[in-house]
């Protein structure tokens, strides 16, 4: 049977759909010092009916994501992470890369079925997309997130919730996030449910009558996603995920499918030289 760290590989590559998320460390398994995750995935978004300011309006949308994804365990409580999306709106001439986003996970108190994190993140802008359009793919906002999660882990099932706080640049609102998960992991198979709430502060609402920029509406959601990850070796493995938006503002009543390649490395100290 794969040890629980295996099956800890950082599954958000699966849900790093970076314009309203931003928060992909989000689990309470511990990883050993040294120990490095790597991962390439692919998805697609569509939405036909859009949330706009107090009615659904028929926009329709499909995207093409691919995301590329890094993390290192600095020390086994300290996790840091990065993730870089690249979007291809279809029928449209854009495509670009997004935000870039990082995140630093704290672990400082650890039982035997307990864990309590803190998370830390940055998230910028790496090109001058437009976004003042119905397919823009984002709201060129400098983002800064803290938030506390915890998490209850018996030998084959666990529970985590977490908060997040996001503090995003004038003129764009800030947003609060919520995060309930659960999920299964049995030797190389993990699994896992999990409900995703996002709440922009204020902001406002496509088509409410202001004409304000679009850099001011108030992003929020309501998404169900299952995860699947299979290991299929001592490195390699693969996820999948099904995630539907079921509520929300300013957003699209979205269906989402995304894949990965992960790979989990380890930096082994190397052996001291024998005196002569």
């Amino acid at each position: 049977m794969a040890s629980n760290k295996f099956l800890l590989t950082l599954f958000s590559l699966t849900t790093i759909w970076c314009t309203v998320q931003a928060q992909f460390l989000t689990d309470g398994f511990k990883k050993d010092q040294g120990d490095i995750t790597l991962g390439l995935g692919a998805g697609i978004q569509s939405w036909s009916t859009y949330y706009a300011a107090d009615k659904n309006v028929g926009i329709t949308r499909r995207s093409t994501i691919m995301s590329s994804y890094a993390s290192v365990n600095l020390f086994s409580s300290l996790r840091i992470a990065a993730t870089l999306p690249y979007i291809k709106v279809a029928n449209t001439e854009i495509n670009s890369f997004q935000d870039v986003f990082v995140q630093a996970q704290f672990m400082p108190l650890r039982t035997k079925h307990w864990t309590a994190y803190a998370l830390f993140s940055y998230g910028a802008p790496v090109a001058d997309y437009a976004t003042q359009s119905a397919t823009a793919i984002g709201q060129q906002a400098v983002i800064r997130s803290y938030g506390l999660g915890a998490q209850f882990t018996q030998s084959w099932w666990f529970v985590s919730a977490n908060f997040n706080h996001q503090e995003k640049n004038y003129p764009t609102p800030n947003a609060k996030q919520y995060q309930l998960k659960g999920g299964v992991f049995k030797g190389p198979w993990y699994g896992a449910l999990r409900l995703d709430i996002q709440n922009s502060i204020g902001g406002s609402d496509y088509r409410d009558g202001t004409f304000r920029p679009f850099t001011t509406l108030g992003s929020g959601f309501t998404k169900i996603s299952v995860d699947a990850y299979r290991r299929l070796n001592q490195i390699f493995g693969l996820s999948a995920s099904l995630s539907q938006t079921v509520a929300g503002r300013n957003v699209g009543n979205s269906t989402e499918v995304y894949v990965s390649i992960i790979a989990d490395l380890k930096v082994r100290k190397k052996a001291s030289a024998p005196n002569p």
